[in-house]
């Protein structure tokens, strides 16, 4: 029989036997449910930890990670093993584990033997981390007396839960790079407090089980890029600690408040470390500019603005919804080169700095403004309205990205297009989908009230906006081919 069908049926048993012991846990002894998922969760990321010694080939463990998949969302759906998912809390975090597991091994090139041998440390030291350091700071955050606590989106945290996961992360990055790699000294010093710096920012931000996910992924990123690129290891450090300073700043003048800080350092890291100035350039240009737009003329906007369901002081939201679709194209070019890559990341940018443009100077100016969709007047500030200053300012936000992009490439038109056409389409979906609300007043807003007027109660500005950059990402590749 072969081998690794043989380490397949007995990791089956040994991982669902856990689920088994957790449940028995649960029912007689009445251990906290949050207790047992620990455990487990620590278990199962050691499990995979040690995976690439259990198989000869990646197959099996890509079985396992697609049952487990599968089996936790029914599992979820039909409110089974109370013991792992009887919390107070919404998490898919039994989902995204085996899924970190599936990419995981995909990202360190287990299509080939050879490669995977050389790349698996990779997705060891993530899961090492996900396993050790993920359920410590939550053990710690919860048990300190009087913790420090801030709301980061939908998730509470503490200071205390930070700094423990930053400690064990640190622990975990260095004890499993000296065994399974060649990094040494100082430079094994500075890598793995990049990757405790990064991984921290990531599970700050991972609400809903989403942590369970991209740490493992930020990991195996930042551990692909200087695999591949050892000299740049100095860079690394520097971009990362500037992309911090950078959030810190922004949160000092009141552009972001804390969780979109936290956001912006993630992104400011992540695109100056891997990217350079060429992508750093565009994304920079688009943040610090818009920023300081939606500062000017605060006053005057003030009667425009009070329908936005918030304001410039940005939080992760909309940093991920302006800065998402840019931040997978950089990652995904770490792994799989190519120019579309950046061209994709300008025209998300070209879109979200020309829909911000677009509201602020259409906000300032309060020209005639007229439905996309019915070319009926309606106030300024309403949802799919457009006015010439808001047209304008969409073009000038649009070409200014394609601007910054033309130092380093000869896609300007393309990005300006892309931008321009992509805000207009924001404008389409904020008239038809995106829920809009009727205040006490009888004015619309986007603030959720109790009456909807029109879209979807789901579709917020945020998700237009990811809507729409992505739309401005695709279209950048099309207009290149165009023009």
């Amino acid at each position: 029989m072969n081998p690794d069908f043989i380490a397949f049926i007995v990791s089956s048993i040994f991982l669902l036997s856990l689920v088994g012991i957790g449940e028995f846990a649960k029912s007689h002894f009445q251990i906290p449910s949050e207790n047992i998922r620990r455990v487990i969760h620590f278990l199962t990321g050691i499990f995979v930890v040690l995976c690439p010694d259990l198989f000869d080939d990646t197959f099996w463990i890509y079985v396992l990670a697609l049952g487990f998949i599968g089996g936790n969302i029914v599992a979820i759906q039909k409110n089974w093993f109370k013991g792992m998912h009887d919390i107070d809390r919404q998490s898919l975090g039994t989902v995204y584990f085996p899924l970190a597991l599936a990419v995981g091994l995909w990202l360190c090139k287990s299509q080939d033997v050879i490669e995977f041998r050389e790349y698996n440390y990779m997705l060891r030291v993530g899961f090492l981390i996900l396993a050790i350091a993920d359920p410590l700071a939550s053990l710690i955050g919860t048990k300190v007396e009087n913790p420090i606590q801030f709301k980061i989106l939908s998730s509470t945290k503490s200071a205390q839960g930070a700094i423990t996961f930053f400690t064990a992360s640190f622990i975990c990055a260095f004890t499993g790079l000296s065994i399974w790699s060649s990094w040494a000294g100082s430079a094994l010093f500075l890598l793995c407090l990049i990757i405790a710096i990064i991984t921290t920012l990531t599970e700050l931000l991972g609400g809903k089980g989403w942590d369970n996910f991209f740490i493992v992924i930020a990991t195996i990123t930042v551990l692909t890029f200087t695999h591949e690129n050892p000299t740049e290891l100095t860079f690394l450090g520097f971009a990362t600690f500037m992309g911090c300073g950078f959030a810190y700043l922004s949160h000092r003048f009141q552009f972001l408040n804390l969780s979109g800080a936290l956001a912006t350092a993630l992104l400011a890291s992540s695109v100056f470390g891997l990217g350079y100035w060429k992508w750093t350039i565009p994304a920079i240009t688009f943040f610090v500019l818009s920023s300081l737009l939606s500062k000017w003329g605060k006053k005057r906007k003030a009667s425009v603005e009070k329908g936005y369901a918030k304001g410039s002081n940005r939080d992760a939201g909309q940093v991920f919804a302006n800065g998402g679709i840019p931040w997978i194209c950089l990652v995904t070019n770490v792994f799989y080169p190519s120019e579309y890559w950046y061209l994709a990341f300008c025209g998300a940018f070209a879109a979200a700095c020309a829909d911000t443009w677009a509201t602020e100077i259409g906000g300032y100016f309060k020209q005639k403004t007229f439905s996309i969709i019915s070319g009926k007047t309606v106030l300024p500030g309403t949802n799919g309205g457009i006015s010439l200053a808001g047209t304008l300012g969409a073009l000038a936000g649009a070409l200014v990205i394609g601007i910054t992009s033309a130092f380093y490439s000869n896609f300007l038109m393309a990005i300006l297009c892309a931008g321009f056409f992509a805000a207009l389409f924001d404008s389409v979906l904020g008239a038809t989908l995106q829920g809009v609300y009727e205040d006490e007043k009888g004015l619309e807003t986007e603030k959720p009230t109790a009456d909807l007027l029109r879209g979807f109660t789901w579709l917020n500005n945020d998700g237009v906006n990811l809507m729409a950059n992505t739309t401005g990402a695709i279209l950048a590749i099309l207009f290149y081919y165009i023009f």
